[in-house]
């Protein structure tokens, strides 16, 4: 299966006033667990339970190995290793840094050479038909659109700015929070879903 892209644009990219071009894929949903199991068990004599079995094994030897500051290999793979942080204290000027003020940030993947090799062997692109970037407004016009709608609707919410102005879900949500900051908007709490009406 070829793999979707976007090419999307960073405007003013580097300060130098011209436009920057770089791809965006498309993920795919991972494999759940009992696909990968079913997967492994027909292509070797592992069953599905052995399979869970070595995953559970090879998970909590992962976290043994990073709790304990090892990076931890996984043959054809790659490797994982831990980040680690320092706390806003810590940057402090005359702040003596310990153990306390260092933290877990994150964990590190590190493809295995041939690993990569292999998938970029295989990987084939095409465009995709759709998509996800969000149409350019200004605070004017999108307040403009959004103001008509709230005429004839009691609320709106992130889904209908997202159906309604063709918006990401993050952008619909730098909007909503904008017209909030802007008072021209208040959001009410559900139980299912956050809505916004008209101040």
């Amino acid at each position: 299966m070829k793999i979707k892209y976007e090419i999307h644009r960073l405007n003013n990219a580097v300060g130098q006033g011209s436009d920057r071009k770089f791809v965006a894929l498309r993920s795919q949903a991972p494999m759940t667990e009992e696909m990968m199991e079913n997967e492994i068990q027909h292509a070797c004599s592992l069953t599905a339970g052995d399979v869970r079995a070595v995953l559970s094994e090879l998970r909590a030897l992962a976290v043994r190995q990073l709790s304990q500051g090892s990076r931890f290999w996984i043959p054809g793979i790659g490797s994982l290793s831990l980040s680690a942080g320092l706390t806003k204290e810590a940057q402090q000027d005359g702040h003596k840094v310990m153990g306390r003020d260092i933290y877990a940030r994150g964990i590190l993947f590190r493809a295995d050479h041939s690993l990569f090799k292999d998938v970029a062997g295989r990987a084939q692109f095409e465009a995709a038909t759709d998509s996800t970037l969000s149409d350019d407004y200004t605070a004017e016009e999108l307040w403009a659109k959004v103001d008509a709608y709230l005429t004839d609707h009691a609320f709106i919410t992130r889904r209908d700015m997202r159906v309604e102005f063709g918006l990401s879900a993050h952008m619909a949500d730098r909007w909503l929070l904008q017209f909030m900051a802007e008072g021209k908007i208040v959001r009410r709490r559900s139980r299912r879903v956050d809505i916004f009406m008209k101040k």
